[in-house]
C-alpha cells in the first residue's frame, strides 16, 4: 500500500457498491458519510465500473468504485461504522447477494490478516472478483496479498472471474 500521511491511523482500502436507486448518487453519498466528521480520511478514489452481478444474476448491475482511506479505527470498529453508513442509505440484509441501495467492504487494513465470525482480512472475494481488482488495479497502491503474495496486477490477470466490468466514470469527478 502507499504511504500514509498519519502514523496514528492506517491504511484502508474499501469497496463501495450500489445497484438500487440512483446508484452513482448513493456511492457519492457514501463518501461523504464515510469523511464526515474526521473518522475517515478519503486519500484516493478508483473509477466508477459498472459490474455485473455474479452470483445473483437476475438482478440490476451494480456500480462500484474502491476508495484508499486511512483511520484510526480498529477494523471492527471500522466495520461497525461503514455498517452504519450502509443503513443510512437504506441497506437492508434480506437476501444474501441479492440488490442493495449501498455496499461497503472492508478489503484491506494495511498488510493486516484476520479472521472473525464477522471480518476476514484481506477480504476473501480479492482474488475472484474482477469488480474489485479492476479498480484496486487503478488505484497502484502497490500492495501485495498477505496471503498470496500475489500484487494486484498479477491477481487481475488469473482472475478466474470473466464478468463484466465497465468503466463508467471518473471517481475524481464524483468526489
Amino acid at each position: 500500500m502507499t504511504p500514509h500521511a498519519d502514523p496514528n491511523r492506517s491504511p484502508v482500502v474499501l469497496s463501495l457498491g450500489s445497484n438500487l436507486g440512483n446508484r452513482l448518487a448513493t456511492l457519492a453519498s457514501a463518501r461523504a458519510y464515510l469523511a464526515a466528521g474526521g473518522v475517515v480520511r478519503v486519500l484516493k478514489v478508483s473509477s466508477v465500473y459498472e459490474t455485473e452481478p455474479v452470483q445473483c444474476r437476475a438482478q440490476r448491475w451494480f456500480l462500484n468504485q474502491v476508495v484508499l482511506v486511512e483511520t484510526a479505527l480498529p477494523p471492527l470498529l471500522l466495520l461497525s461504522f461503514c455498517q452504519r453508513v450502509e443503513a443510512l442509505h437504506g441497506r437492508r440484509r434480506s437476501e444474501w447477494h441479492g440488490p442493495r441501495t449501498a455496499d461497503i467492504d472492508i478489503l484491506l487494513v494495511g498488510g493486516l490478516c484476520i479472521k472473525t465470525p464477522v471480518l476476514t482480512l484481506p477480504h476473501p472475494a480479492i482474488p475472484i472478483r474482477r469488480s474489485i481488482l479492476t479498480p484496486l488495479a487503478e488505484l497502484g497502491t502497490g500492495w501485495r496479498h498477505p496471503v498470496l503474495g500475489a500484487e494486484v496486477p498479477d491477481l487481475l490477470a488469473r482472475c478466474p472471474d470473466h464478468s463484466r466490468v465497465v468503466r463508467v466514470g471518473s471517481g475524481e469527478d464524483e468526489r
